[in-house]
């Protein structure tokens, strides 16, 4: 009896090959076809806003004498906690050690002590409470920034402001040479300087959208310490404009945040 013996003709694997490719299929198809995940998204939320409307949301799953083992704000509270808690649990150790591995923006060399402490940095960042308020407390302009509960600066006017009309302006000029740096900030009434400072330091890439974008209160975790939310402002607001100059970033920091969002997941 003679054994048949197979020979695989085909091209041997390169190693790696695959871990190079992913990234680029990845940017493909989020470039491609990302109008379809939010067409999909959006198509899931406004199909849960019908059923909560519409008599079909009423239909029992079950025996018609089934009741909900929890309340409503018990089963928001149970997903919330399920998914940050799986979040926290996972990412809390592979976040770390994925920037320890290969820490970003070539910020230091891998598994070294410094990329140990850039990978906790940038944990913090992605994890951490961070925003900006600009509030009046005891009638004196206050501008505060908050990153990740640990850096905190506030530039407060000295002067209590004076009953009527008032125009207040933060003026933040960013010193670019990288992400995540400072500038200097003026805070200014009706066009007279108020106060003047500087933020050492800033959100490298994007705030957090749970911490939401709020006008006339806060209704995330409080910005500042000097407050409590949702402190609501008692006065007659009649304009918010944000403002956003041309940039001083160079070519080379453009294409590092391009090349940080699309890791991330987020395209122009």
């Amino acid at each position: 009896m003679q054994a048949l013996r197979g020979h695989d003709t085909s091209p041997p694997s390169e190693p790696g090959i695959g871990k190079r490719q992913a990234p680029a299929h990845l940017s493909w198809i989020i470039s491609n076809f990302g109008w379809a995940f939010v067409l999909i998204a959006t198509g899931a939320l406004v199909l849960c806003i019908v059923l909560v409307v519409h008599p079909w949301g009423r239909i029992r799953l079950g025996p018609d004498d089934s009741r909900p083992d929890f309340r409503t704000f018990s089963w928001v509270s149970m997903m919330f906690a399920a998914g940050l808690g799986a979040g926290l649990l996972f990412y809390g150790t592979a976040e770390p050690i994925s920037h320890w591995s290969a820490p970003p923006h070539g910020l230091a060399e891998p598994q070294t002590e410094e990329a140990a402490k850039i990978a906790l940095q940038y944990t913090y960042f992605h994890w951490g409470f961070n925003g900006w308020a600009l509030y009046l407390l005891e009638g004196k302009p206050v501008f505060h920034y908050n990153l990740i509960g640990k850096y905190r600066s506030s530039i407060a006017g000295k002067d209590k402001l004076a009953p009527g009309h008032h125009v207040i302006v933060v003026d933040f000029k960013y010193d670019g040479k990288g992400l995540g740096k400072g500038g200097p900030v003026a805070l200014t009434v009706d066009g007279k300087p108020a106060a003047s400072g500087k933020l050492e330091r800033t959100v490298p890439l994007l705030f957090s959208a749970d911490e939401t974008l709020d006008v006339g209160e806060d209704t995330g975790s409080p910005a500042s310490e000097d407050y409590h939310v949702p402190f609501k402002f008692t006065g007659d607001l009649k304009k918010v404009m944000i403002e956003l100059s041309d940039n001083k970033l160079t070519p080379a920091e453009e294409a590092e945040i391009r090349k940080a969002r699309e890791a991330i997941g987020v395209v122009d």
